[in-house]
């Protein structure tokens, strides 16, 4: 590269060679950077830098991308082809130097402003002077940071082991779009990445915000689609390796859905690269399934038998959660293996209850166990065994049926002379004679009537509450919410 050096002030500031501008200009001279030749910065005569600085509105505000606004907020005019051309270069290649020259001119046009008694042209250029050697100042200098950041974070990115959440927000940075969604997009992806890729990935997206849109593909973009290019074969070989060594269980299930999910949502693999992780996956999940059912099965078929506690059992064996992991054809073969299972257990049930049936003796407390227990307790067996459950009923309410037959033979006759008391001793209930009845409720009595019908009715009438309509069920009264027992006969 030719050595750079610093133009001639001549001839403009020879003409003002007293002047602050002019010496300040004439020492303005920028070092080129390595690799970049830099155009020299024009020097605008003061009606060209006045007739500028009147067009400046600071409230039209700049914005380097479509990001969102920028921290530095610069006038939009600082960036448009008719500023570059009156500078002889756009301001984003500006050097600090190049401030102070520009800065320098306009603070020398503005002092001749004064001398002349330009009172608004000095006010335009106050103001242009107070944006470039603040505002832009500083801007530039956040650019810069900012793509020393950006290339930190590009080396540290390079060299991550390869992963698949990696691959994923390389994509989208190879993709990144100019707009107010992009670095939203981006933190999402980096928050599964690996600890070695996420503190770079995270400071690469805090430098883009001030990263003038032209360089986002040299910076961001290109580095970004080389890294995929790098590392997409890696990554294929480590997903195959995840895929292939998937524990095995109900999690590992979870974890191949998770998986396939996300190799779907990934655009950067071939098809023959897709069609590899869709064999392989299928081939994982149709293994882990097939383990997962023989265990099932075992479980269910250690099922205890002629208990209830049996249908528990191989609901726990059963949950429709863990079935619904499975393939429909693994998961059915279980759940017919289950209703088997049931099956077998009510069988030997049945036969137990029936022989627990025929031995109650023809007494009340035999009713008071069927109704009390027996129904309850196979009411309580879970919604599965429902199918089986019909059979019980009708077994114990057939039993429940003849007893009551036999004691109601055996308490046939006359109501007279009986006395029945409800549980706990709350009421009593004495029939006199044929015909009168006294109802007591702790120390206090009431008399009234009652009729016997021929089928086994009983009506009591206590005024002023009107007629109770009475059952007998052996040697209860069933009708007035909880049964009367019979305590004399």
């Amino acid at each position: 590269m030719e050595p750079h050096v610093c133009p001639d002030p001549a001839p403009w500031a020879r003409r003002r060679a007293r002047t602050l501008r002019a010496g300040l200009v004439a020492a303005g001279c920028l070092l080129a950077l390595p690799g970049m030749a830099l155009a020299q910065l024009r020097s605008p005569s003061c009606p060209d830098l006045t007739a500028w600085a009147t067009s400046v509105n600071l409230n039209d505000r700049w914005s380097p991308n479509g990001f969102g606004p920028s921290a530095h907020p610069l006038p939009a005019r600082f960036f448009t082809p008719e500023t570059a051309a009156l500078f002889g270069k756009p301001l984003l290649d500006w050097s600090q130097d190049d401030i102070k020259t520009a800065t320098a001119a306009i603070q020398a046009c503005g002092a001749e402003a004064q001398q002349q008694r330009r009172a608004t042209d000095r006010q335009v250029l106050n103001r242009a002077w107070s944006a470039l050697s603040g505002l832009l100042g500083r801007y530039l200098a956040a650019v810069e940071t900012a793509q020393k950041q950006i290339a930190t974070a590009n080396e540290a990115l390079a060299t991550a082991p390869a992963s698949l959440a990696q691959l994923g927000f390389d994509s989208a940075l190879a993709r990144l779009a100019d707009d107010r969604q992009a670095i939203s997009r981006l933190g999402q992806l980096a928050g599964p990445l690996p600890p070695g890729a996420a503190q770079p990935a995270r400071a690469l997206i805090g430098a883009l915000r001030e990263l003038p849109a032209p360089v986002l593909d040299a910076a961001v973009r290109q580095p970004a689609a080389q890294r995929v290019t790098v590392k997409r074969d890696a990554v294929r070989d480590a997903v195959l390796r995840d895929i292939a060594t998937t524990p095995a269980g109900p999690q590992g299930l979870v974890q191949l859905d998770r998986m396939g999910q996300a190799l779907r949502a990934e655009a950067v693999f071939t098809d023959a690269d897709r069609a590899a992780f869709t064999l392989a996956l299928t081939e994982r999940r149709g293994a882990i399934a097939e383990e997962i059912s023989v265990a099932l099965i075992a479980q269910i078929a250690a099922a205890p038998v002629a208990a209830p506690e049996g249908f528990v059992h191989i609901d726990r064996a059963t949950d429709d959660r863990l079935l619904r992991l499975l393939p429909p054809p693994t998961a059915a073969k279980v759940r017919d293996a289950a209703a088997r299972a049931r099956k077998d257990v009510a069988d030997k049930l049945f036969d137990a209850t029936k022989a627990q049936l025929a031995a109650l003796p023809a007494t009340d407390d035999s009713l008071d166990q069927i109704e009390d227990h027996i129904l309850p307790a196979i009411a309580s067996w879970p919604a599965s065994a429902g199918a089986e459950k019909a059979r019980f009923i009708e077994a114990a309410n057939g039993r429940k049926a003849a007893i009551l037959e036999a004691v109601n033979r055996a308490e046939a006759g006359p109501m007279r002379g009986r006395v029945y008391e409800a549980p706990g001793g709350f009421g009593k209930l004495e029939f006199v004679d044929r015909s009168r009845v006294v109802f007591t409720v702790g120390d206090q009595s009431r008399a009234g009537t009652y009729e016997e019908q021929r089928d086994g009715r009983i009506f009591v009438t206590i005024p002023p509450d009107g007629t109770l309509v009475l059952t007998r069920e052996g040697a209860r009264l069933t009708g007035a919410g909880a049964p009367l027992k019979r305590v004399k006969k």
